[in-house]
């Protein structure tokens, strides 16, 4: 039986319908072909945000376009890597994490599964949290500042970047290590941890390095310790935890990811330009004026870093658990 030209003509609408919305794979040799926006999902003017603007500087010399930063801070960085894993998955908008979201995990309940929601694209720097208070503070010694915590407990007010984030975890370790009391003052960032030092209304915050070292030369801080297991030659007289008895180790590290989904294609690319960027020599320049260098990982190691914070995190926040510091 012959077929109507109607009943055809339908029939090769569907069969258009259905080829139009079957999922495409994205064409990646163009890309990029317009700029890229990184969302920064911590404060301005904190280590996260110092560092992306130094890569940023440098990026169109390897992508060949610009690389828009935009602030997102709110809970410990939850608010602006959600948006990134929500965004279509095409290499346009990205994060610049550090450890913060998946120490966040490991204490609460979070609406983002760091390692399944966006994809690790590169680690950027490594470095240590720094204990500093105010450069007229009249605390000169890690000795000194645990002696006062200890004959008043919760009088000493420590700032951090979130309340749970990863900047907070050195001085919850310390307070476990030393048999000491603080007071935890958190804020949307590491800029505004920063800033309350200075004004006073905060004792002591842990920072990140690129943060930290131009303020200590400027005497806005002094540093009392720094985690990890070497001193670091812009403070060579900055004693370790380690040394001081205390073996903090919690590090800080910065990178760049992509939403889950991402072609592999663009993963590629940014990954290489990443690892361009990290032997720049104006990138280099610049990341020592802050006081800090460059630790490129690849994808599959950066991501196996993050998996052990996530790892390391889960011990600390189960006796907090328990204590019932947490719900």
């Amino acid at each position: 039986m012959k077929k109507s030209a109607s009943s055809l003509i339908a029939g090769a609408a569907t069969i258009l319908a259905l080829i139009s919305s079957a999922p495409m794979a994205q064409d990646a040799s163009d890309y990029p072909s317009r700029p890229i926006e990184l969302v920064v999902p911590y404060g301005a003017g904190g280590g996260n945000d110092l560092v992306a603007r130094v890569m940023s500087a440098v990026a169109p010399d390897y992508l060949g376009q610009p690389v828009i930063i935009r602030i997102r801070p709110g809970a410990g960085s939850v608010l602006g890597l959600s948006e990134v894993a929500r965004s279509k998955p095409d290499g346009y908008t990205l994060a610049w994490p550090g450890p913060h979201s998946l120490v966040i995990s490991a204490f609460n309940e979070v609406p983002l599964d760091f390692l399944k929601d966006l994809k690790p694209v590169a680690q950027m720097t490594s470095g240590p949290w720094w204990l500093v208070v105010r450069g007229d503070s009249p605390y000169n010694t890690l000795e000194e500042f645990i002696a006062y915590a200890k004959e008043n407990p919760g009088e000493i007010i420590m700032a951090n970047s979130g309340n749970l984030a990863i900047g907070h975890l050195p001085a919850l370790q310390l307070e476990e290590m030393a048999d000491v009391e603080f007071t935890h003052l958190p804020f949307d960032g590491g800029g505004p941890a920063y800033a309350a030092v200075i004004s006073g209304d905060a004792d002591a915050v842990h920072g990140v390095t690129a943060a930290v070292v131009p303020k200590l030369a400027s005497g806005d801080f002094k540093a009392l310790a720094i985690t990890g297991h070497d001193r670091h030659p812009e403070a060579p007289d900055v004693q370790t935890y380690e040394e001081q008895g205390y073996p903090i180790m919690t590090s800080i590290n910065i990178g760049l990811a992509a939403p889950a989904g991402t072609p592999p294609e663009v993963i590629a690319k940014l990954e290489t330009a990443m690892k361009d960027i990290s032997e720049d020599k104006t990138f280099i320049s610049l990341l020592g004026k802050l006081g800090d260098t460059p630790a490129y990982l690849n994808s599959e190691d950066y991501a196996a870093v993050m998996q052990g914070f996530l790892d390391s995190s889960r011990p600390i926040a189960k006796k907090l658990r328990d204590a019932g510091v947490i719900q």
